[in-house]
């Protein structure tokens, strides 16, 4: 049966009133203990029990394609557990596991994925809660409940409370008419399997009434009497349309080897039948296949050991091979390293005849004026350093305080870069990283100084210095 659009709406209308609680409930009341706190909600008498409520299980139940409120939605379940002395669940409520929801007024809406995440929701999660349970069966809840511990309104489902509301209309009038439509279903098959059975009356074939002659057309006895035709014989016995099927049947059951449909099988002694053949088969084929495995396996057995000898064989050539390689490449390592080694004996005994030569060195007086760096570039790598650190090739410009004064001649003496040099008299090295970053000695910084210029010896043109950058011995460190 067709249901009008009218009544369909004014369905959902009732559904949507009903669950906004339009319908107020007249107080009831309940005997509870007078040490027992009581609360009463919509018009019913609670007992509140105080006490903790522990997540159970968090399962995603309808997807967001699905769900009118635009998420993933999500089944909670607690259970409860009071806290105050005396204080028990009724029994009424079984295995302990309620569900959480999100709720205002009579509304409960599912939770989602943003309310998970945002409060942490997870098995195990413990929180503060005040469950309040009535015996009243004509109450419209049997429990309700206070969260303390995380919020239950309606957070992310605000927007969409009216959909949901129509979407679980829907589905509640969708599964009545189903209901109702498989009833009438079940009834019409019932009747169709009355009548097919032969419960209904036999058809009885209509019989012919005799046709009264008409007087008008007597026959004229003058005629000669035509040649009587014999009447075919008609068998009233045919058989019905049932009756036809069932011989048909049988007749092709019969040829097929088919005794019984599918729904008359017996399925135990078939399934019975067809396992004790099928492991008798199993069984043939396992022991042929062992047999089968014993020969592979000695054969296996042989190839492998041919093939184990052969690559032993090819592995001892491997590594004499290897052996060979690995001696004329140490010989050629060593080779490097001692002559790497002469080259640093040489380097050091040119730098320690150096340092002899620089003591005596001679410089000019001091003449002040201002340093400026140019350049700080790495240099030596501590390994190739002859002082063991990192070192860092630094040049300056020095112009004298005079420099106006200065003829053009005296000027380009002054107008070169000069390599910046600590204990310039004696191992005339470049500073390491410890003095470049204690001395701020980066590229264009300016120092207060003096310099000299070289009178004889072997040491640096110049010698600049300032009590800022001091270029004493102790400073050649790393």
């Amino acid at each position: 049966m067709k249901k009008s659009p009218l009544w369909i709406a004014s369905i959902l209308l009732l559904l949507l009133f009903q669950a906004s609680g339009v319908w107020a409930q007249s107080a009831k009341k309940t005997s509870y203990k007078n040490n027992e706190e009581v609360r009463t909600v919509q018009g019913c008498e609670y007992q509140v029990l105080k006490g903790l409520a522990e997540i159970t299980a968090v399962e995603k139940t309808r997807s967001k394609s699905e769900s009118a409120l635009g998420y993933d939605e999500y089944s909670v379940k607690f259970k409860f557990i009071p806290m105050e002395k005396g204080q028990q669940l009724m029994a009424d409520f079984g295995e302990n596991s309620f569900d959480f929801f999100l709720r205002s007024g009579y509304d409960r809406l599912p939770v989602g994925p943003k309310y998970l995440k945002h409060y942490y929701v997870h098995k195990g999660q413990k929180f503060a809660m005040e469950f309040l349970q009535t015996g009243d069966k004509t109450c419209r809840e049997q429990y309700t409940y206070k969260s303390l511990g995380i919020p239950n309104d309606l957070f992310e489902a605000q927007d969409s409370i009216k959909a949901y509301k129509i979407q679980v209309a829907a589905e509640k009038l969708y599964k009545k008419e189903k209901e109702v439509n498989e009833a009438k279903g079940i009834a019409m098959a019932e009747e169709a399997a009355t009548q097919t059975s032969g419960n209904r009356p036999p058809e009885v074939a209509p019989v012919e009434e005799p046709k009264e002659e008409d007087p008008k057309e007597e026959e004229d006895p003058t005629e000669e009497d035509p040649k009587e035709e014999e009447e075919p014989e008609v068998d009233l016995n045919l058989p019905s349309d049932e009756e036809l099927r069932k011989k048909v049947e049988a007749e092709m059951r019969a040829k097929e080897g088919i005794k019984k449909s599918p729904d008359e099988i017996d399925v135990d002694s078939l399934r019975a039948a067809i396992e004790k053949e099928e492991r008798a088969k199993a069984k043939a084929e396992a022991a042929k296949q062992a047999e089968l495995d014993q020969k592979n396996a000695i054969k296996r057995e042989k190839q492998a050991a041919k093939e184990r000898k052969k690559l032993e064989e090819q592995r001892r050539k491997e590594i004499k091979a290897k052996e060979e390689a690995l001696r004329d490449e140490m010989a050629a390592k060593l080779a490097e390293e001692k002559e790497a080694i002469e080259a640093r004996k040489e380097a050091i005994r040119e730098q320690v005849t150096n340092e002899i030569r620089r003591e005596s060195c001679v410089y000019e007086e001091k003449v002040s004026g201002t340093i400026k760096v140019v350049s700080v570039e790495e240099g030596p790598t501590e390994v190739e350093s002859l002082f063991g650190y990192k070192e860092y090739v630094v040049t300056l410009r020095f112009k004298p305080d005079n420099y106006s004064d200065l003829s053009k001649k005296e000027r380009k003496l002054w107008d070169k870069t000069f390599t910046f040099k600590l204990d310039p008299k004696g191992k005339s090295a470049n500073p390491g990283a410890t003095y470049v970053r204690i001395h701020k000695l980066f590229k264009g910084n300016k120092y207060n100084g003096f310099a000299q210029r070289l009178s004889s010896g072997i040491c640096n043109d110049i010698m600049v210095y300032s009590p800022d950058l001091p270029i004493d011995a102790s400073q050649v460190r790393k």
